[in-house]
């Protein structure tokens, strides 16, 4: 899977297809797992930015 999170947040599969993402706060949180992967995110780090939007 590859995330796309400069400009439009853009999801792809391995085959580079696109993968269609939900509203922004499904965009936001997926964005926030990209910048942290490999890495535990908080459940009060994702619910900050609910909160934020």
């Amino acid at each position: 899977m590859r995330v796309g999170i400069l400009g439009p947040v853009v999801v792809e599969d391995r085959e580079r297809r696109s993968v269609g993402v939900g509203g922004p706060l499904v965009r936001g949180v997926l964005v926030r797992l990209a910048v942290d992967a490999g890495r535990t995110v908080g459940v009060n780090a994702l619910a900050a930015y609910r909160r934020s939007t």
